[in-house]
């Protein structure tokens, strides 16, 4: 990458690229399954006039990567199996933002568009398929922000903002059984939100979003939250409300896929969740320990269908509740531990276990920095408890295909172990390494798919700036 600027314009090109040979994604066979990733990215801006500036970003992220199959005999559970079939896509993202700061920063006006398009071609040699999907969206949109204060017996720092958007998408599949027919589809939302900081120790927050469709129904969205300050007692209550639509993607309605086919029927599904919790703090902040309940019900969940071909609305009220606690502790300047602990209960309207969302999961890692702070150390350790998962058994054939119907499994816990490091040599020079999965354990995330073993990664990290003469004396 290359930088560099003013207080007047600036700028910066980057180019990344990912090679590796990967693993074997497959449990049946020993092929690895190979990637290449290549991202091109542009940032750029200038200060226009006094307070008014413009953004502007151009970025494009090229994959071509080696897939396995899913299938098996008729009678047996599906899986992954090694054969020749690739994927690639392309992704072109472009944006830009004109802001202008008025009354001293009090007043912002902030214009974004941007155009984001994509392309996937997957070639299936074994069911001699050819996937190609086209989607592109734009969004054009229109801030406006005022920041003020009040005085009074409490000193109250206020932010009002409204939001005008426009969105914009269309699909089009070309795979060999798709009609290659373009569809679309236009939003324009309307939001405001008001945030109000009292006397540095309440927070409020409340907004409100208003979205009109062309192709479902219109939908009002808002949520609301507080966060109350009491140091006296070393504890920060926190509560939230609110609701949330998502809408099926362009490919979960026009999508094609080998087997997977669209439907243009789907429809968004709506939550309505809340959440509360407190925050405790003590050894003058060095020790802190949240504790939050939530509780969310969903209603038409999208999901896949029973035979694995497309997705649709699940009928009834899906429930996610549970409990999560985290918290960290600063032993000493040098030594820090963290821990955080999820109970879930997540169940379908038919009241079986979500698929893939475990029950407990927890995290756990050490810190430690030594040798003037040049040196550092971090385990981590993860526990992802049982999961819910669906095989896919095969009942028949059509053509080439495969004809699934889904079966309810148990994923086996597992725990998972990682170590990172870095040792900085000089000022601006630095080693640094990290091995994941350390024990090599043996897992599944998803039914009939593989995960990487062990793997350690090393590098050197160099920063181009000019040292002080304290860093100097310290290194020396």
């Amino acid at each position: 990458s290359v930088s560099a600027g003013t207080d007047r314009a600036w700028f910066r090109v980057t180019n990344q690229f990912n090679r590796a040979d990967g693993f074997n994604v497959a449990p049946v066979g020993s092929e690895d399954d190979p990637y290449r990733i290549n991202q091109l990215s542009l940032r750029a801006g200038a200060m226009l006039l006094p307070g008014l500036s413009l953004d502007f970003s151009v970025r494009n992220i090229r994959k071509t990567a080696s897939r396995d199959a899913f299938d098996g005999p008729v009678g047996s559970l599906a899986t992954a199996f090694d054969d020749a079939s690739t994927f690639t896509t392309n992704l072109w993202a472009s944006g830009a933002q004109l802001r202008w700061d008025m009354l001293g920063g009090a007043l912002t006006h902030l214009v974004k568009a941007s155009r984001v398009t994509n392309e996937l071609v997957d070639q299936d040699v074994t069911s001699f398929f050819r996937s190609v999907n086209q989607a592109e969206a734009d969004k054009l949109g229109y801030v406006l922000t005022y920041r003020f204060a009040t005085g009074g017996p409490l000193a109250v720092r206020h932010v009002v903002s409204g939001l005008v958007e426009r969105d914009e998408q269309s699909f089009v599949p070309l795979s060999d059984f798709a009609d290659g027919i373009e569809k679309s589809r236009k939003q324009v939302a309307y939001a405001a939100e008001y945030q109000a900081d009292i006397a540095d120790r309440l927070a409020l927050n409340g907004n409100i979003r208003r979205d009109d469709n062309d192709s479902f129904v219109d939908f009002t969205t808002w949520r609301v939250s507080a966060a109350l300050k009491l140091p006296e007692v070393g504890m920060r209550p926190h509560a939230s409300l609110g609701t949330g639509v998502r809408l099926p993607s362009m490919f979960e309605q026009y999508g094609f896929f080998g087997t997977f086919r669209p439907n243009p029927d789907a429809q968004p599904e709506e939550s309505f969740g809340w959440d509360a919790g407190i925050e405790f703090s003590a050894l003058a902040g060095r020790a802190i320990l949240d504790v939050t309940y939530f509780d969310i019900d969903i209603e038409n969940k999208i999901t896949e269908n029973d035979t694995f071909t497309g997705i649709i609305n699940l009928p009834g009220t899906a429930r996610r509740q549970g409990v999560e606690v985290s918290g960290r502790w600063l032993v000493s300047t040098a030594l820090s531990l963290g821990a955080s602990y999820t109970y879930l209960e997540a169940t379908d309207p038919d009241g079986d276990q979500e698929p893939r969302r475990p029950e407990h999961a927890a995290r756990f890692d050490i810190d430690y920095r030594f040798m003037d702070g040049r040196a550092r150390i971090n385990v981590a350790t993860i526990y992802n408890g049982e999961m819910a998962d669906r095989g896919l058994r095969v009942t028949g054939r059509a053509g080439t295909f495969p004809i699934f119907a889904a079966e309810p499994l148990m994923l086996d816990d597992y725990w998972l172990v990682s170590v990172a490091g870095s040792y900085a040599v000089a000022p601006g020079v630095e080693l640094y390494g990290r091995v994941e999965n350390a024990l090599d354990q043996k897992y599944e995330e998803q039914e009939g798919y593989n995960t990487p073993g062990i793997a350690a990664y090393v590098g050197v990290r160099l920063t181009y700036e000019e040292p002080s003469t304290k860093d100097w004396v310290k290194y020396k």
